[in-house]
């Protein structure tokens, strides 16, 4: 809303932003400024209003305000500087996982990151990282979790065993969603950094697909796929992927 001098609480904190985007509405604005009270976004003043208060009140960020941004694929463990970059999210090494966890997220969040959802963590390490955020023990955007990566024995992004199967697949969904997960990650084509699949093979059947995504529906969840092209893409979208 737009508000006035007048009433504003005595703890209002002026942002005299460059300029202001909305992107419900599609437009912006450089002649309002934001006012923050108690950590929290009142509303919007006129400029012209706002230079009336006391120089104290009011503060000049560099640069124009907007709704934080959403990573919607990211990954906690991986080090793209590191060999073997995508192992290392099943590494035992769990304090190098950290440290490189906390260095992202930082990252991230300074970037305009305000949400992350991870695609892909072994030993839980992303609800247990998204719990860490959540308690203000690391900085970090908040997170979306979907715990290990589903993939066949020959698949890509792979642990030491993969999911063959019904029953496997099934069981696999179940454990994550036990975990408190998010989302269910299944991988379904091979990748360009890992031995195996190529990208364009798919990694599971229509049927294998259907398995996962039954079983993440009936718990409510959705099911995000990994896959960088080939049928495996219209198989996904079919199935509801």
């Amino acid at each position: 809303p737009c508000l006035e001098a007048c009433s504003l609480p005595a703890d209002a904190l002026i942002l005299m932003t460059a300029g202001i985007l909305d992107p419900a509405t599609g437009e912006s604005t450089q002649s309002e400024a934001i006012v923050i009270s108690s950590g929290r976004i009142l509303g919007r003043l006129p400029k012209s209003l706002a230079a009336s208060l006391p120089v104290e009140k009011r503060v000049w960020p560099s640069g124009w305000i907007m709704p934080g941004f959403v990573n919607l694929h990211e990954y906690l463990s991986v080090d793209p500087d590191r060999p073997e970059p995508m192992g290392r999210m099943f590494s035992p090494d769990i304090a190098s996982r950290a440290w490189s966890a906390a260095r992202s997220l930082s990252r991230d969040l300074r970037s305009g990151v305000t949400t992350l959802r991870v695609m892909g963590e072994g030993d839980g390490f992303d609800i247990r990282a998204a719990k860490a955020v959540a308690e203000r023990e690391i900085d970090g955007p908040s997170l979306v979790t979907s715990g290990f990566p589903i993939t066949p024995s020959h698949g890509h992004q792979r642990g030491t065993i993969g999911f063959d199967g019904e029953g496997a697949i099934r069981q696999a969904v179940r454990t994550n969603l036990q975990a408190g997960c998010d989302w269910i990650k299944v991988v379904l084509t091979g990748g360009v950094n890992s031995l195996g699949l190529g990208p364009r093979s798919a990694a599971y059947t229509r049927d294998e697909i259907r398995f996962a995504v039954d079983e993440a529906w009936r718990a409510g969840l959705p099911v995000a796929g990994a896959a960088h092209g080939g049928p495996a893409v219209r198989m996904a979208a079919e199935m509801g992927v």
